[in-house]
């Protein structure tokens, strides 16, 4: 706001006037004039500069709340799992989710929506016949929650909290998996893949060792380009854009798994760029890999068991190796998460022993 004051003269002659402009988040204007006119005409012109400045600074006006939460989730989790990257990696629960959301909205996010969604999946039959496991349902909340973020990112709001906490699930909720694969077992099943009538059989049976030589994920072996491998140098280097942390890895390539890359140079596709070019997408191999395991024989095998199966043999077998050296060839951030994948068996432990 503008001052006018006075400020009379020693000499006796006419007073001069002084115009100051306060503004918080301004610095202060001071201005004398001869005529009191002048310094009220300065005064009323630089506050009106001030306001357009500060007009200009403001933020735009938020979307309201309550419109952003009135928004259908099956709406914006659909929205979601339209681009490609959501599409590919919850391809197999995000449609799941999207039937057993329902008619909720986003402010119909409370704990005892929660609540009430975990008891339903849990009263329900997965496509195996099974109630889904607590791990599947937080991983469907965890989408839920993804899609919300993503929809708040896109109208500029913050993130809303969701109110979803362990404490929610019962004592000892995690079905912490320590399936090996018996050496009977791994028989079994490259006999079982070296019988399949299709073309893609030297595929499968490629995947499986290259598993259990590198500890790769399936997405990881599935998408791999001949571009990542250098052979000469006996390194894999695993691209960020397939890596379940998004941050890229090099994997040292055993002798075994060297001679099975060489195999399958030989007979690379001049029209793929893709090693494994003959295998469908993972979320198919994973479902046809179950499949496969089943008719050989073998129950309860699912892919990612051969990576706790490799990550267990590199302990115990690759000795040269250091505790840290094992985790950053298999992508794991912490010795807790390599203690989850490292199922060593007594008797295992009992040779070393000796």
């Amino acid at each position: 706001m503008a001052s006018i004051n006075e400020r009379p003269r020693k000499n006796g002659a006419p007073s001069t006037w002084q115009c100051t402009v306060r503004r918080q988040g301004a610095p202060t204007i001071v201005r004398t004039f001869e005529q009191k006119a002048h310094a009220e005409r300065f005064g009323v012109k630089v506050e009106a500069l001030l306001r357009k400045q500060l007009v200009a600074v403001l933020p735009k006006p938020a979307r309201t709340a309550p419109s952003f939460e009135n928004e259908s989730l099956a709406k914006i989790i659909g929205d979601f799992l339209s681009s490609p990257e959501a599409a590919r990696r919850h391809k197999g629960s995000g449609p799941t989710v999207l039937r057993n959301v329902g008619a909720a909205t986003i402010g119909d996010i409370t704990r005892r929506w929660i609540k009430e969604y975990i008891r339903r999946l849990r009263e329900k039959r997965s496509m195996r016949g099974r109630p889904f496991t607590y791990e599947t349902i937080v991983h469907h909340l965890a989408i839920v929650r993804q899609a919300i973020r993503a929809r708040a990112d896109q109208l500029d709001l913050p993130h809303p909290s969701f109110p979803f906490s362990e404490r929610s699930l019962p004592r000892g909720w995690q079905n912490k998996r320590d399936r090996r694969l018996e050496s009977k077992e791994q028989a079994a099943l490259y006999s079982r893949l070296r019988q399949l009538k299709t073309d893609a059989r030297p595929h499968y049976v490629a995947l499986v060792r290259l598993a259990l030589e590198t500890g790769a994920r399936l997405q990881e072996l599935v998408l791999a380009e001949w571009d990542e491998f250098d052979l000469e140098r006996r390194v894999w280097n695993i691209p960020a854009a397939h890596t379940k942390s998004k941050c890229e890895r090099f994997v040292p390539l055993s002798r075994r798994a060297l001679r099975q890359l060489k195999v399958l140079n030989a007979r690379r596709s001049s029209s793929s760029k893709r090693v494994l070019w003959l295998l469908s997408q993972p979320h198919t191999v994973s479902t046809m890999f179950a499949r496969f395991a089943k008719e050989a024989g073998i129950r309860n095998l699912r892919f990612h068991d051969l990576r706790h199966e490799a990550i267990s043999r590199m302990v115990l077998h690759k000795r040269k190796l250091s505790t840290y050296e094992i985790m950053r060839i298999v992508g794991h951030g912490s010795l807790a998460m390599l203690n989850r994948y490292a199922n060593l068996r007594g008797e295992e432990l009992a040779d070393r022993m000796d």
